[in-house]
């Protein structure tokens, strides 16, 4: 849970996170997804200048992240959306629903998915598994998937991510020494790919 993130720790991801974006204080067309806003702490760190879409599927977890963002609010820079992202893979997926980042931070205790989500492969994964490969489904070409994830789960998410039947790639990881870990995963373009496989 963000509960237990320490601040300053938060910081450095988000900063590792806006240089794999190349946002600065100018950018104004970027956007980030964030999976489960539990109180708010990590989508009131972002920077103002980014547009945020705020999943909760708690109604508690979902009012408090509002008052905590009520200047984002204010200011048309946030979205609170009360739902589970598996809801949009009840039937065929929503590809206009897209970002340019997801920061996701799964909870052990979530096991909404396994009821919604309408491909068994994906039921039948753990949470911190399930959330953060259907992130990087909301993700443009070229966008960041940010996992926030117990250390001790570090090295099965990467092996799961590296042997993933989609595009993408593992940037890089910190572990903070306090039980977690930030891994930064990118998807890339199709295309690329294709190509890549094709020389190999």
């Amino acid at each position: 849970s963000e509960f237990v993130i320490q601040d300053d720790d938060l910081k450095i991801g988000l900063d590792r996170l806006y240089e794999y974006m190349n946002i600065n204080e100018l950018s104004d067309d970027k956007s980030i997804i964030i999976t489960n806003s539990v109180n708010g702490k990590i989508a009131n760190a972002l920077t103002d200048n980014i547009h945020i879409y705020c999943f909760d599927n708690d109604y508690y977890c979902s009012m408090a992240s509002q008052i905590v963002n009520k200047e984002k609010n204010k200011k048309d820079k946030i979205e609170f959306l009360f739902g589970d992202i598996s809801q949009f893979f009840t039937s065929e997926f929503n590809n206009n629903f897209i970002a340019d980042a997801v920061i996701t931070c799964p909870s052990q205790f979530n096991n909404t998915y396994k009821k919604l989500d309408s491909e068994m492969k994906y039921r039948q994964m753990d949470s911190y598994e399930y959330y953060t490969k259907r992130s990087i489904d909301f993700l443009h070409s070229g966008g960041v998937c940010m996992s926030i994830i117990p250390t001790s789960m570090d090295s099965y998410i990467k092996k799961q991510v590296a042997n993933y039947n989609k595009p993408v790639s593992l940037l890089n990881s910190l572990a903070f020494g306090r039980g977690y870990s930030f891994i930064y995963i990118k998807k890339l373009f199709f295309l690329l790919t294709k190509q890549l496989n094709f020389r190999n």
